[in-house]
């Protein structure tokens, strides 16, 4: 095609009673079917995004089960989208969500797997988790809401922090993640706001900035021993959420800590395997004394990462700040 457009979606959360065109999933997905081959027909180059499960609520796991046997020959990835919000106002249960993020990950990387099985050629097929943000006060009016400021959601610091964990998720399923993009990027639910006199940057657009300069990197998969917190719906949940990546080609390391505790610092010993960092470190660190503190125009630099350089010593330790987001980066000898 004339206009080069690579990834195409087939249908948006089409197990949504939300949505134009709902179907249950046996319809959608001989629907869908008959999409892909002819979209293939026409460019054999493209990839196709299968609309798996949006609506939690309901029997998503058998959803996403007839979606991929049906389209296992002709689809390249599978959708996931999770919004979020503190409803509760209780920063620990909100950070919980991880939790729930990992195994909805974790359920359709196992359905993928067992599709394949069955297959005489494995076809590759991963996640794209095309939708997720926390997005919980600006719904709009009804379900039809219409206006410039519906769905303009006003984030704090909080939600900054929700950034990294979302982002740290997707580091550690990277085998089956392959694609993340935040929803949405300008002005509705966005880390981007403006009117047209200019613009300011919400709490949300620094961890996502930063996170980007890890691309091109390896996911690793660290042992981490942390102390843990419960809540009605999970028990034994780690303080320090965490995820590591290493540059090759530099010998760059970069270990990226939220500490979900509200209240208490966290001094962490670092180990290091057949490794040896140089004498000194870069730290990457987001921290507010308020969670709730948000940005506006005017006055959008209250919630600002800092960097420094720390010297290493032979026994690497670092105290993450409670209710923080810190990425360290080491140079590797």
């Amino acid at each position: 095609l004339p206009w080069k457009v690579k990834y195409w979606g087939l249908g948006n959360e089409i197990d949504g009673p939300w949505q134009l065109g709902h179907k249950n999933a046996e319809d959608y997905s001989k629907f869908a079917l008959e999409a892909a081959k002819a979209m293939k027909r026409t460019d054999s180059s493209i990839s196709l995004i299968a609309s798996g499960s949006s609506d939690f609520g309901g029997d998503w796991v058998s959803w996403n089960r007839v979606t991929l046997e049906t389209l296992r020959n002709d689809i390249d990835y599978i959708s996931l989208h999770t919004y979020i919000g503190n409803r509760e106002n209780n920063f620990e249960r909100f950070l919980a969500a991880q939790a729930d993020i990992d195994d909805r990950i974790e359920v359709v990387a196992g359905q993928i797997r067992a599709v394949q099985a069955r297959m005489p050629r494995r076809r590759p097929i991963h996640i794209a988790f095309d939708e997720w943000n926390v997005w919980y006060r600006a719904r709009g009016s009804s379900e039809h809401a219409t206006g410039a400021t519906a769905l303009e959601e006003q984030y704090n610091y909080e939600d900054a922090l929700a950034m990294g964990m979302f982002i740290n998720s997707f580091i550690r399923h990277a085998d089956t993640v392959k694609m993340a993009n935040i929803a949405q990027l300008v002005n509705v639910i966005a880390p981007i706001f403006t009117n047209p006199k200019g613009l300011f940057l919400q709490t949300i657009f620094f961890p996502i900035a930063e996170y980007a300069k890890q691309k091109d990197t390896l996911a690793l998969d660290p042992l981490v021993d942390s102390p843990t917190y419960n809540t009605p719906r999970r028990q034994g949940l780690k303080y320090l959420d965490v995820s590591v990546t290493l540059h090759q080609a530099s010998k760059t390391l970069h270990i990226n800590v939220l500490n979900r505790s509200e209240r208490e610092d966290i001094e962490a010993r670092i180990d290091l395997v057949d490794a040896r960092p140089a004498s000194s470190m870069s730290v990457w660190e987001l921290n507010h004394s308020n969670l709730k503190t948000t940005h506006t125009f005017g006055d959008d630099q209250k919630v600002r990462p800092v960097t420094r350089s720390v010297p290493v010593s032979p026994e690497l330790r670092y105290t993450f700040p409670k209710h923080s987001l810190t990425i360290l980066k080491l140079q590797l000898a």
